[in-house]
Parts: structure tokens; sequence; C-alpha cells
């Protein structure tokens, strides 16, 4: 018996101390779903398929954990994984939705207990992000310069739902409606630079607030090319926003961020700059104006943020009292206009299923440091305009990126936690222990 439990404690060692690559791998896997989620794949979609794929060896990756598993460890996720279940059982449920429920409890589960290299993870997707950038502009010389689009979708191996951005694939001129733009918006190997955006702006945010030197810094100006050049307007926000906010609160001699360091003249000259260089973009540099001006104003009187959210909150004046509360119904495949997902969840889910699909997000800002504070942030103001923040690949990257700012970046405690308090009682007892001491020494003496 004893012969047996000694093996059985050997192989669990070997399952959580020798997985290296096998973790390196599916944590590979993942960092790719969100390019996958739009291609024909055996189980829904391809990304779901490598999802789905996954889950045995997150299982058998989480076996050791059991030995020391106490539901505190679930504390980061747990609100998630009752949305998930309270998806499930608020209006009924679909075999679609259960699998899809149960497949992202198991990895919030996983995450949360460590079986995920989260770490790895980030590393991979901040390359991918690098790559893309430096290929938006090989588009762009190819477009530019030789008057040839570089198609870099596979548009065969997609989705019949993908169908709208196939012309855009293909000429990096049309939009989803399959009009034509009068200017260039590649996307590299995403279907659209609204996908660019979603999967990027963390690792500019991250790789920028770092504070881990020049290579940090040359990653995230490269990201912000490509962000800039896909002509999102909202990665162009995210953009400014970070770097004017990184020039203002930077103080480059102890590598710190802080709100005196606005009032130093470096800062304000860099921020200065910066605000002039925007200006000279959108005057002269024709998709920055282009992407600009659709932000605030176009010829048919709505602008790229009101066309994203008005009809979808008109859409919510009609529901009764307990609908709000609860929701109306699990799908919006019946809408035909956009419904970001911050709305999609108070229509599917109402007050309830929203509050709790954004408490990682919201939780986020007050525990983590700067540059995990801002994703978290960031994703809450986008969950008004994108449905990404709310799908299920969406909800699973973003929630694989925060789990890796708490694992390397947390606070020693958040802006509304007890752990403040009982740190200075600690430094308190630690200054009458030394004060103890030298009133004992002298006594001594």
């Amino acid at each position: 018996m004893k012969n047996g439990n000694a093996k059985l404690n050997d192989l669990l060692y070997t399952i959580d101390h020798r997985f290296t690559i096998p973790d390196r791998v599916a944590a590979f896997l993942l960092a790719m779903c969100p390019l996958l989620q739009h291609y024909r794949g055996p189980v829904y979609n391809a990304a779901l398929s490598v999802m789905v794929l996954l889950v045995p060896y997150f299982l058998i990756r989480m076996t050791p954990k059991l030995q020391s598993f106490r539901l505190s460890s679930l504390y980061l996720v747990s609100v998630l994984v009752l949305y998930m279940i309270y998806r499930v059982i608020d209006h009924g449920t679909s075999i679609t939705e259960f699998g899809q429920s149960g497949v992202l409890i198991v990895y919030f589960i996983a995450v949360a207990l460590g079986a995920i290299d989260v770490k790895f993870f980030c590393r991979v997707a901040v390359i991918v992000s690098l790559v893309a950038s430096i290929l938006l502009i090989v588009q762009y010389i190819g477009f530019y310069c030789f008057d040839h689009h570089i198609q870099l979708v596979p548009v065969s191996l997609l989705l019949p739902s993908a169908d709208q951005w196939v012309l855009g694939a293909k000429t990096g001129l049309a939009g989803i409606t399959g009009k034509k733009n009068d200017f260039y918006r590649p996307s590299a190997f995403f279907l659209e630079p609204s996908h660019v955006y979603i999967y990027m702006f963390p690792h500019l945010l991250i790789s920028l607030f770092s504070g881990k030197g020049k290579k940090a810094l040359l990653a995230s100006a490269i990201i912000s090319v490509g962000l800039i050049l896909c002509t999102s307007g909202m990665g162009i926000a995210v953009v400014l926003g970070a770097w004017g906010l990184f020039l203002v609160l930077y103080n480059e001699k102890d590598h710190s961020y802080s709100v005196k360091n606005v009032i130093r003249l470096r800062n304000i000259i860099m921020l200065i700059l910066l605000v002039i260089a925007f200006l000279l973009a959108v005057k002269y540099v024709r998709p920055v104006r282009r992407t600009v001006l659709r932000l605030f104003t176009t010829g048919t009187g709505a602008t790229a943020i009101t066309a994203r959210i008005s009809r979808a909150l008109r859409g919510l004046e009609d529901l009764t009292p307990l609908q709000w509360i609860i929701g109306v119904e699990d799908t919006t495949h019946g809408i035909s206009y956009n419904m970001p997902g911050l709305i999609a969840a108070i229509y599917r889910y109402g007050v309830i299923g929203m509050i709790m699909s954004l408490s990682l997000y919201a939780r986020s800002i007050y525990d983590l440091k700067l540059p995990y504070a801002l994703v978290g942030m960031i994703i809450v103001v986008t969950s008004f305009f994108s449905a990404h923040t709310h799908s299920t690949v969406g909800m699973l990257y973003f929630t694989l990126i925060l789990m890796c700012g708490y694992l390397t970046q947390r606070r020693e405690c958040g802006i509304f936690s007890k752990c403040r308090r009982s740190k200075r009682k600690d430094q308190l007892k630690e200054k009458e222990a030394s004060e103890t001491e030298e009133t004992l020494g002298s006594v001594e003496l």
C-alpha cells in the first residue's frame, strides 16, 4: 500500500513539475485561439475545437493541485464560474451554451490553480502582436509602393459566418458592409482592424508600463505602429492615451510612475510633442485623418461610436423591470445590428449577468499594478463598443492575461483591501519592537 502511495505521489510530482514543454504547447495553442475563432473546426469553430481538445490535458494537469485544494483557491474566478452556471440556468440552455460554459469553467478553475502557464501565454501573445505589426508595415509598403495588397488571411478556411470579412481580407479596402473604403485598412492575419485592436492593446499597455527597459519600450513602439496602421479608432485612441499617460507619469531616473511626475518640464515638453505629432498625422496622413473623422463625424450623421451603440441602447428601452434584472433570452442571433458585450450581457442575462461578467475585469483595476490595472480599465470601456469582451474566446483570452497580472504584478494591497490596514499594523508592531529593544539595550548599559 505504501509503495502504491509512493508511486502515486511520484506520478503527481512528475505531472506537476515536469510538464514544461506540454504546458508551453498548450499555452501557445490558447494564444492562437483569438485568431482561430472564425475558421472551420470539428467543434463549432477551430478555436473552440482547440479549447475542447485541451480540456483533458488541463484536467490531468490539475490533478496534483487537488491535494492542497481549498475553495479559497478559486476566489479570483469564483464570480466568473458562478456567471457560467447562471448562464446555463437563467433561461434554460442549449447544447452549445452548456458546452461553452462547461469548457470555460474548466479553464477558469485551471488558471486559478496554476495549471496554465499564463506567463508563456502572454509571451506568445506579445510575439503574435509584434509579427502582426511588422506585417502591417509590409502590407502598407506593398500597397502604396507596388499597388498590391498582400493577402495574409486564408479565406477558403473561414466559416460561412465570416463571409462579411472576406472582401476586406482580399483587398484591404472593404468594410463588413461590402462597401469599399476610400483609404487602405489592412489587418495583417486578422480579419478586420477591430480584431487587431482586441488582441494587441493589452500587450501595448503591459510592455509600455512594465518598466523592463529598452526592449519592452521597443516592443510597445512596434505594437503602437501596428495599432495605428490598422486604422482602428479604438486602437489609435488607446495608443495616444497610453503614450500620453506614459510621458506625463514616467520618471526615467528611478523608472517610477507617479502623478507628481506630471509637473516635470521634460514630461510636459514630451506631451506637447506627442500632441503636435498627432495633429500633423491627422493633417497629412490620410488613413489616420479618416479614422479620426470617423470617430466624431460622418456624412450620414452617425459616428463610429454612435453606430456601434445607439441601436443597441434603443433595444434595451423596451425591457421590463424583470428583464432588466435577469435578461430576455440566451441568444442575440435574431438581432441584426451590432450588440456590444456589456449591452448584450444585459439583454441576455440582465444586470445580474452584466455585473458578474465584468467582475474580474473591474476587480483588476483595484487589485493590480498600473499595467494590468489599465488593461482591466480598457477592457471595461471596450465592452461598451465590442462584443469580443464577452465572447467565449474573448473572456478566456482576457482572463488569462489578467491572471498573469495577478501572478506577476499584484499589489501588496488593493485600494479597497484590508491588507493596507494590516500592513500598517505590522509596521507599528515592528517599530514598537525596535523601540523596546533600544530601551532594553539602554537599561543594560
